[in-house]
Protein backbone atom coordinates (compact mmCIF):
# COMPACT_ATOMS: atom_id res chain seq x y z
CA UNK A 1 0.00 0.00 0.00
CA UNK A 2 3.05 2.53 0.95
CA UNK A 3 4.46 1.39 -2.16
CA UNK A 4 1.64 2.10 -4.49
CA UNK A 5 0.94 5.68 -2.80
CA UNK A 6 5.25 6.71 -3.73
CA UNK A 7 4.51 5.47 -6.81
CA UNK A 8 1.46 7.71 -7.56
CA UNK A 9 3.33 10.58 -6.35
CA UNK A 10 6.19 9.99 -8.24
CA UNK A 11 3.62 9.91 -11.83
CA UNK A 12 1.92 12.71 -10.81
CA UNK A 13 5.51 14.41 -10.14
CA UNK A 14 5.61 13.44 -13.65
CA UNK A 15 2.66 14.50 -14.83
CA UNK A 16 3.38 18.12 -13.24
CA UNK A 17 7.12 18.30 -14.89
CA UNK A 18 5.50 17.47 -18.14
CA UNK A 19 2.30 19.82 -17.49
CA UNK A 20 5.61 22.76 -16.77
CA UNK A 21 7.07 22.05 -20.38
CA UNK A 22 4.26 22.53 -22.30
CA UNK A 23 4.60 25.70 -24.63
CA UNK A 24 0.93 27.40 -23.69
CA UNK A 25 2.25 27.43 -20.09
CA UNK A 26 5.51 29.10 -21.03
CA UNK A 27 4.03 31.48 -23.31
CA UNK A 28 1.61 32.44 -20.07
CA UNK A 29 4.59 32.22 -17.92
CA UNK A 30 6.36 34.71 -20.49
CA UNK A 31 3.35 36.93 -20.86
CA UNK A 32 3.22 37.33 -16.63
CA UNK A 33 6.70 38.27 -16.65
CA UNK A 34 6.52 40.71 -19.45
CA UNK A 35 3.11 41.98 -17.55
CA UNK A 36 5.06 42.52 -14.23
CA UNK A 37 7.42 44.29 -16.27
CA UNK A 38 10.25 41.99 -15.17
CA UNK A 39 11.43 41.43 -18.76
CA UNK A 40 13.58 43.24 -20.55
CA UNK A 41 12.97 43.65 -24.81
CA UNK A 42 16.19 41.32 -26.31
CA UNK A 43 18.58 43.67 -28.36
CA UNK A 44 18.20 44.43 -31.91
CA UNK A 45 20.83 42.49 -33.56
CA UNK A 46 19.32 39.40 -31.46
CA UNK A 47 15.93 40.22 -33.45
CA UNK A 48 18.27 40.80 -36.58
CA UNK A 49 19.50 37.22 -36.01
CA UNK A 50 16.63 35.52 -35.02
CA UNK A 51 14.59 36.69 -38.30
CA UNK A 52 17.43 35.98 -40.68
CA UNK A 53 17.95 32.43 -39.19
CA UNK A 54 14.06 31.98 -39.33
CA UNK A 55 14.33 33.23 -43.50
CA UNK A 56 16.88 30.68 -44.54
CA UNK A 57 14.84 28.28 -43.03
CA UNK A 58 11.93 28.90 -44.69
CA UNK A 59 14.19 29.00 -48.21
CA UNK A 60 15.91 25.73 -47.20
CA UNK A 61 15.52 22.82 -49.71
CA UNK A 62 14.32 19.64 -48.25
CA UNK A 63 16.41 17.86 -50.69
CA UNK A 64 20.06 19.17 -49.80
CA UNK A 65 23.12 17.67 -50.60
CA UNK A 66 26.11 17.00 -47.74
CA UNK A 67 29.16 18.27 -49.08
CA UNK A 68 32.66 17.59 -46.91
CA UNK A 69 34.76 20.33 -46.19
CA UNK A 70 38.29 20.31 -47.32
CA UNK A 71 41.19 21.29 -44.51
CA UNK A 72 43.34 24.18 -45.94
CA UNK A 73 45.32 25.14 -42.63
CA UNK A 74 46.10 23.67 -39.08
CA UNK A 75 48.45 25.42 -37.15
CA UNK A 76 49.02 22.35 -35.05
CA UNK A 77 50.24 20.68 -38.21
CA UNK A 78 52.07 23.26 -40.30
CA UNK A 79 55.73 24.28 -39.95
CA UNK A 80 56.04 27.73 -38.04
CA UNK A 81 58.49 30.46 -39.74
CA UNK A 82 61.78 30.39 -40.22
CA UNK A 83 63.35 32.17 -37.13
CA UNK A 84 60.69 31.97 -34.75
CA UNK A 85 60.63 30.28 -31.30
CA UNK A 86 58.50 29.64 -28.46
CA UNK A 87 55.89 26.71 -27.14
CA UNK A 88 52.98 25.23 -28.86
CA UNK A 89 50.45 27.37 -29.32
CA UNK A 90 47.66 27.19 -27.14
CA UNK A 91 44.90 28.00 -29.22
CA UNK A 92 44.63 25.64 -32.10
CA UNK A 93 43.49 27.52 -35.80
CA UNK A 94 41.72 25.85 -38.60
CA UNK A 95 40.73 26.92 -41.80
CA UNK A 96 38.17 25.12 -44.56
CA UNK A 97 36.88 25.51 -47.85
CA UNK A 98 34.00 23.60 -49.46
CA UNK A 99 33.64 25.45 -52.73
CA UNK A 100 32.75 29.37 -52.17
CA UNK A 101 32.86 28.68 -48.90
CA UNK A 102 35.61 28.96 -46.03
CA UNK A 103 35.30 28.37 -42.33
CA UNK A 104 37.67 29.87 -39.95
CA UNK A 105 37.88 27.72 -37.18
CA UNK A 106 39.82 28.34 -33.54
CA UNK A 107 39.45 26.26 -30.48
CA UNK A 108 40.56 27.34 -27.45
CA UNK A 109 40.77 25.69 -23.35
CA UNK A 110 38.94 27.42 -20.98
CA UNK A 111 41.18 28.53 -18.49
CA UNK A 112 38.61 27.80 -15.53
CA UNK A 113 37.62 24.05 -16.42
CA UNK A 114 38.37 21.14 -18.56
CA UNK A 115 36.39 21.98 -21.70
CA UNK A 116 37.24 24.02 -24.95
CA UNK A 117 35.62 26.54 -26.53
CA UNK A 118 35.03 26.71 -30.38
CA UNK A 119 34.75 30.24 -32.16
CA UNK A 120 34.29 30.25 -35.97
CA UNK A 121 33.17 32.63 -38.60
CA UNK A 122 31.92 31.72 -42.03
CA UNK A 123 33.17 33.07 -44.93
CA UNK A 124 31.23 33.78 -48.53
CA UNK A 125 34.30 33.92 -50.93
CA UNK A 126 32.59 34.31 -54.10
CA UNK A 127 31.69 37.81 -55.33
CA UNK A 128 28.43 36.71 -57.26
CA UNK A 129 26.97 35.71 -53.78
CA UNK A 130 27.93 38.37 -51.72
CA UNK A 131 24.72 39.91 -51.62
CA UNK A 132 23.38 36.49 -49.77
CA UNK A 133 23.65 37.57 -46.18
CA UNK A 134 25.40 35.02 -44.04
CA UNK A 135 23.51 36.21 -40.96
CA UNK A 136 21.10 33.32 -39.39
CA UNK A 137 22.78 30.28 -40.84
CA UNK A 138 22.15 27.45 -38.49
CA UNK A 139 25.39 24.99 -37.55
CA UNK A 140 25.42 21.97 -35.59
CA UNK A 141 28.18 21.06 -32.93
CA UNK A 142 27.58 16.91 -33.08
CA UNK A 143 29.13 14.90 -30.69
CA UNK A 144 30.50 11.11 -30.51
CA UNK A 145 27.86 10.42 -27.76
CA UNK A 146 24.84 12.07 -30.38
CA UNK A 147 24.58 15.22 -28.45
CA UNK A 148 24.15 18.21 -30.79
CA UNK A 149 24.40 22.07 -29.47
CA UNK A 150 23.23 24.15 -32.09
CA UNK A 151 24.17 27.74 -32.67
CA UNK A 152 23.00 30.65 -35.09
CA UNK A 153 25.51 32.68 -37.22
CA UNK A 154 25.57 37.08 -36.42
CA UNK A 155 25.79 39.28 -39.06
CA UNK A 156 29.29 38.78 -39.58
CA UNK A 157 29.29 35.13 -39.87
CA UNK A 158 30.40 34.39 -36.23
CA UNK A 159 29.71 31.73 -33.89
CA UNK A 160 30.53 30.54 -30.89
CA UNK A 161 29.98 26.80 -28.82
CA UNK A 162 31.06 26.80 -25.20
CA UNK A 163 31.64 24.38 -22.30
CA UNK A 164 32.73 21.52 -25.42
CA UNK A 165 34.34 18.13 -23.54
CA UNK A 166 37.43 16.75 -25.17
CA UNK A 167 36.57 14.08 -28.16
CA UNK A 168 35.97 13.66 -31.73
CA UNK A 169 33.03 16.19 -33.01
CA UNK A 170 31.65 16.83 -36.05
CA UNK A 171 29.99 20.25 -37.17
CA UNK A 172 27.28 20.54 -40.08
CA UNK A 173 27.01 24.06 -41.69
CA UNK A 174 23.14 24.49 -43.00
CA UNK A 175 22.87 26.41 -45.87
CA UNK A 176 19.64 26.77 -48.14
CA UNK A 177 20.68 24.59 -50.61
CA UNK A 178 23.38 22.25 -48.92
CA UNK A 179 24.89 21.23 -46.02
CA UNK A 180 28.92 21.80 -44.98
CA UNK A 181 29.91 18.83 -42.65
CA UNK A 182 33.11 18.49 -41.09
CA UNK A 183 33.71 15.43 -39.73
CA UNK A 184 36.16 14.25 -37.01
CA UNK A 185 36.93 17.51 -35.69
CA UNK A 186 38.87 16.98 -32.71
CA UNK A 187 38.98 19.03 -29.21
CA UNK A 188 41.93 18.39 -27.58
CA UNK A 189 45.05 19.73 -25.32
Amino acid sequence: MKEEKELNTDSEQAEQKKSEDRPIDKTEDILTHAAKGELTAPEPALLNRIQAAFRHKQKRSSQRPTLPAALKFDNWTQSGALGTRGAAPRERQLLFSEGTFDLDLQIVKDADNDTFSVRGQLLQMDEVFLDTSIEGIELHLIGEDGSRSRRVTDEYGRFHFSYCSPGDYTLQVILDDHDIVLQSLTIKA
